[in-house]
């Protein structure tokens, strides 16, 4: 009886562990099975949150192309007093100026997902530069939200180094760092360090009589021995969009309907927007001298001379003070010589005659040097003559011009006005002329002839430098002439 007993206690005993056992390793399965499901449950949402955070970035970028295609279907074509209107007076304002847009985003089943928020920094005065934030997320994932950042702009003329409406030429001792471009051709054998475009595929080059690429070079293989380089640093594209200079017209009625505010009552003075002058019958034009102190002198050019010196100030009246409008605009309604320095200021010189006529309004340089103080963008001049920007022959031997320049209907450089002069006194060869900034004409740089009487150059100036002003990509003069639609420029994800 009693071995039974102490048998019996002994499978209870064994019964005992085994269940102990057991429980341990159930403990043991739970807690792994446990783990494991933590682990799955947290890779899924993790997957979820990589997939929303990438819808949210879809849906970020798709309200970047929805305010870009709503800014095209509102500015694409407009002149720039349009585009200015637009920012100014459109009501309802556009997207985020004054508060935040929303929008929801559908799937491709139509389903809403999610939203984007536009948030717009409209263009300071006289810049075409729109800043854009878009913040997209989902509704499965409110709190998961990329940021898109973007820079919009409509380029300006004053973002080549050079351009011209008809083919141009230039030598081989030509160094240039900005871009280049051509309506109709460019022959260059020079270095470029920057792209060289034409706005056509080929074209027939009149100096040569043959038929050439839109943008070509008379090295071989593209290689200028004088300077050790290729040519085309920078490559070549063509055929390219080509830039419109009689559109150029309605920018300078803008521009003259600004000069005139308010309410086209300023004449012969200035206002916080601009400044506006005439030229009565009798007069020859008006002559402008820059201030470092901020402000400028103005006389009545009376009287010029003619034959070699032709449009030299030859008498002119005493000068009024006015002060540079902020970032405004001097318009003169005819002839214009211009010369000075600016100190942190930002200002465009118009010549024109407006509504047009027959004549076109001319700049003339050469008295003295047109110069900035700061360059960073502080300073900037613009240059803008309806017909010719014109050196004088018996000007500055040795000229600094630092603007954007822009001729809408003639050249710049220096007329002829003695075409059967064959000696270096009557014709006026100067020795250097330094432009800093860019320039862009309807016809062809005339800025070194020589004449079939003589091998030797008689008018113009030797030497020739043209250093681009990098500041002009993104801060050119006030309301100088841009394209007609609004580029992506900068994108960056915040």
């Amino acid at each position: 009886m009693e071995k039974s007993f102490q048998a019996l206690v002994a499978t209870k005993k064994k019964q005992g562990s085994a269940i102990a056992y057991a429980l341990v390793i159930i403990a043991m399965v739970s807690i792994l099975l446990s783990s494991v499901v933590r682990f799955i449950v947290t890779q899924v949402n993790n997957a979820y949150q990589v997939q929303s955070r990438e819808e949210a970035f879809q849906i970020a970028e798709s309200g970047v192309n929805f305010y870009h295609w709503y800014l095209a279907h509102q500015t694409d074509g407009k002149n720039s007093a349009q585009v200015r209107d637009f920012w100014s007076n459109t009501s309802p304002y556009p997207y985020g100026i004054n508060t935040p847009f929303e929008k929801e985003y559908v799937d491709a089943q139509g389903a809403a997902i999610g939203k984007f928020k536009i948030e717009v920094q409209k263009p300071d005065t006289g810049s075409t530069i729109v800043n854009v934030k878009v913040t997209g997320w989902t509704y499965k994932y409110p709190m998961v939200k990329r940021i898109i950042a973007v820079r919009l702009r409509r380029p300006s003329w004053s973002e080549y180094s050079v351009l011209i409406d008809e083919f141009t030429r230039f030598g081989s001792g030509w160094d240039i760092k900005g871009k280049i471009m051509s309506n109709t051709g460019v022959d260059f054998d020079g270095v470029a360090h920057n792209t060289v475009y034409s706005g056509l595929l080929s074209y027939f080059n009149t100096d040569y009589g043959t038929t050439r690429p839109g943008v070509a070079t008379n090295w071989p293989s593209e290689y200028n021995t004088d300077s050790a380089s290729n040519v085309f640093l920078g490559g070549k594209q063509f055929p390219y969009t080509q830039k419109d200079f009689g559109g150029v017209t309605a920018d300078l009625s803008s521009m003259k309907t600004l000069a005139m505010a308010p309410n086209g009552t300023t004449v012969n003075g200035c206002s916080a927007a601009g400044c506006h002058f005439t030229v009565i019958a009798g007069q020859k034009g008006r002559h402008l001298i820059l201030k470092s102190d901020g402000t400028f002198d103005l006389k009545t050019v009376t009287s010029v001379k003619t034959g070699a010196n032709y449009n030299t100030i030859n008498a002119e009246g005493s000068a009024t003070n006015y002060t540079i409008p902020n970032n405004g605009i001097i318009f003169v309604d005819g002839d214009t010589w211009v010369e000075g320095t600016i100190n942190t200021k930002r200002v465009t010189i118009v010549a024109a005659i407006m509504p047009a006529t027959a004549t076109n309004a001319n700049i003339y340089l050469g008295i003295n040097d047109i110069k900035y103080t700061n360059f960073d963008g502080k300073d900037a001049i613009g240059l803008i003559a309806q017909g010719d920007v014109e050196t004088l022959h018996d000007g500055k031997n040795d000229l600094v011009v630092d603007a954007a320049i822009l001729a809408q209907n003639g050249m710049i450089g220096q007329n002829d006005r003695n075409p059967t002069c064959c000696t270096a006194v009557c014709a006026g060869l100067k020795n250097s002329v330094t432009f800093f900034g860019s320039l862009a004409s309807k016809h062809r740089l005339i800025l070194l002839i020589g004449r079939n009487c003589a091998s030797n150059y008689y008018y113009g100036y030797y030497y020739r430098a043209l250093e681009y002003d990098n500041n002009m990509l993104y801060y050119p003069p006030p309301y100088f002439p841009t394209g007609t639609q609004y580029n992506v420029d900068q994108w960056e994800e915040q």
